[in-house]
């Protein structure tokens, strides 16, 4: 298509004819080009919303588990950061 909107004679040709026809050619070149990138869009940001609803389920799955691990029995001591040896020696 790009080819024949190129052609020298259509773009040569003096009359009004010629000139509205050659713009009709430009202008139905640059329509579906673009109509071309919506649709490849379109179908990307499909593709995409679908993806991050993936992802979405995903993250809270990760966060109940996360959830289900740091729940810890009442009696069990769970140390959190040890600073010296000392400390460190009582838990093992």
């Amino acid at each position: 298509m790009v080819s024949k909107v190129c052609d020298a004679p259509i773009l040569d040709d003096p009359s009004l004819r010629g000139a509205s026809s050659a713009v009709s050619l430009l202008s139905y070149a640059v329509s579906s080009d673009y109509q071309r990138k919506l649709l490849s869009l379109g179908k990307e940001n499909t593709k995409l919303k679908a993806e991050n609803s993936t992802n979405v389920e995903l993250l809270r799955v990760a966060r109940e588990i996360n959830d289900e691990i740091i729940d810890v029995p009442p009696n069990e001591v769970v140390p959190d950061i040890i600073d010296n040896e000392e400390e460190y020696e009582e838990y093992e």
